[in-house]
């Protein structure tokens, strides 16, 4: 008669408080259908799945003449009983070339026969021939060696042809970006100074500190002045949704892709692992999938979920209601969380009288049945 009582009582104080708790009460907070777009998670970037097709764009031809390349160079009079050897020259960083006799001829930007043609017309001008023939071959490309370090597969110094040394190239030999990889590559040219300058990194995406370097040089524009090295930031989304950048890469260039910051939630409450659970950095988390990281709520009837945000600019925190069972019936309510919120599983006065029961009816047991 005496449990009976008590189990009596208990159903009455069950009663009441699911009454109570029908009525309910709002913090005043926002809910997953009401919260500002200034609030909302930043969307999930992967720069490992961007398309960088677009950012190695040349439509100069492959065959111009660039500087550093060695070129065998012929220049006959017609009156030479023996055709002469051709004489080995390079390319300085100018675009220039220096012959015995005709002196400085600028060739880079120029194809092969082109270049022919400005030597010939070079030894006439300098009246050292009046009919002279003159011929170019391509003996051999420069080659650039690029710095790639940060979030890729294989980084190291790697040897690109200059005339393909690009960022595009650059990622692609060394393996392209790891998953983990943020979406803002920095790039750091040598500064190089001289008659002339090759094309700097620009384009879409592109910020640095030094306006300067967001101009493309070309060999026949006046002489830019010498620079400091200087890194720029290229923000791969933007760069691939514009295209038709320049992001050309010097000898001695070096590229960092950073890594992203590692994020996580935290999941406090009722539930039965609460911890600090990172989130993979090319996933989004919804809240549904930080209660199971926790091991599921201790009660299925613990349906309110409070999250709390931090947001950037903002002292006080935003705080976020969210319904477990709104949540399994809607992807909207299944709210995205951002890095560093908490989700806090709460305490509501039926949870709290279901656990007192619980606790109650276990010690009921307990005191009755000797030795438990």
């Amino acid at each position: 008669m005496k449990q009976n009582a008590s189990y009596s009582a208990a159903m009455c104080l069950l009663s009441a408080v699911i009454a109570v708790a029908a009525v309910g009460c709002r913090s005043g907070g926002f809910t997953p259908r009401t919260l500002p777009a200034e609030f909302q998670p930043p969307v999930v970037r992967d720069a490992a799945k961007i398309d960088l097709s677009a950012l190695s764009r040349d439509n100069t031809p492959s065959e111009l003449i660039r500087p550093g390349d060695k070129l065998d160079v012929t220049v006959t009079s017609g009156i030479e009983e023996t055709p002469p050897q051709p004489m080995r020259v390079q390319v300085g960083e100018d675009g220039y070339i220096e012959l015995p006799l005709i002196g400085d001829v600028p060739v880079a930007g120029y194809l092969p026969e082109q270049a022919a043609a400005r030597i010939a017309r070079a030894g006439v001008a300098r009246q050292l021939f009046v009919k002279p023939v003159a011929s170019v071959v391509l003996a051999e490309r420069k080659r650039n060696r690029v710095t790639v370090l940060g979030a890729v597969e294989d980084p190291g110094t790697k040897e690109l042809p200059a005339h393909q040394s690009d960022l595009v190239a650059a990622l692609a030999a060394a393996g392209n970006l790891s998953k983990d990889a943020a979406t803002k590559i920095k790039v750091r040219n040598p500064a190089f100074g001289g008659r002339s300058s090759a094309p700097p990194v620009a384009g879409p995406g592109v910020s640095s500190r030094s306006a300067d370097l967001a101009r493309t040089v070309s060999y026949d524009q006046p002489d830019p002045p010498a620079r400091d090295d200087t890194w720029v930031t290229i923000d791969l989304e933007m760069a691939s949704a514009h295209g038709g950048g320049r992001y050309v890469l010097r000898d001695g260039a070096v590229v960092m892709a950073p890594r992203q910051k590692p994020t996580a939630v935290h999941v406090i409450g009722l539930v039965r692992e609460p911890d600090r659970f990172e989130i993979p950095p090319d996933e989004e988390v919804r809240l549904l999938d930080a209660l199971a990281m926790a091991g599921g709520r201790t009660l299925q009837l613990a349906d309110k979920v409070r999250v709390v945000r931090t947001a950037p600019g903002r002292e006080e925190p935003v705080i976020i209601d969210v319904s477990v069972a709104e949540a399994k019936r809607s992807t909207q309510a299944n709210l995205r969380l951002a890095p560093g919120d908490v989700v806090s599983v709460e305490e509501t006065p039926l949870t709290f009288t279901i656990e007192t029961l619980r606790s109650f009816i276990r010690f009921g047991f307990s005191a009755a049945i000797p030795g438990l």
